[in-house]
């Protein structure tokens, strides 16, 4: 894919993702994992329908081994989210949710991180500021909660 960022993770010592965002802006992902299909990358396949701004960079994130989240900025500045978690919901993609509402960088990155497989940790700039979001399972009914700036 021309242009494209790609995102990698990897949900266990044996397991591969990838996420791109193809040049018509429609979000995939692919995998890898030790031993299926004879070892081969096995996708591409859609993120929950998702479409954004081509040439945007994607993020990926794993907080199990059978969990990942994909988070975009999209045109609208808005940031958003896909997770898929293996036997859920038949193993598709769900999303994509608009994270609150900060508006950022249409063009730009955003950082994600897990501490644990119940927390995720995101970043996002905005007017040369950089604002970050939390969502922990075990709290707020699980709801993201921030935006808050740093620094």
């Amino acid at each position: 894919m021309p242009g494209s960022y790609v995102a990698a993770v990897s949900r266990h010592p044996d397991k591969l993702d990838v996420v791109a965002v193809r040049t018509d802006g429609a979000i995939l992902t692919a995998a890898w994992e030790q031993g299926i299909a004879n070892s081969a990358w096995r996708g591409w396949w859609s993120v929950a329908n998702g479409h954004t701004t081509p040439g945007v960079p994607v993020t990926a994130v794993s907080r199990h081994p059978d969990k990942l989240d994909v988070f975009v900025i999209r045109n609208d500045g808005g940031v958003y989210t896909a997770a898929w978690a293996q036997g859920v919901q038949n193993s598709a993609w769900q999303g994509w949710w608009r994270i609150k509402d900060l508006v950022a960088y249409p063009t730009s990155a955003v950082a994600a991180v897990s501490r644990d497989p119940d927390k995720l940790d995101i970043f996002a700039a905005r007017n040369d500021q950089i604002f970050t979001a939390a969502w922990d399972r075990n709290q707020a009914d699980g709801a993201w909660q921030g935006w808050w700036r740093i620094g």
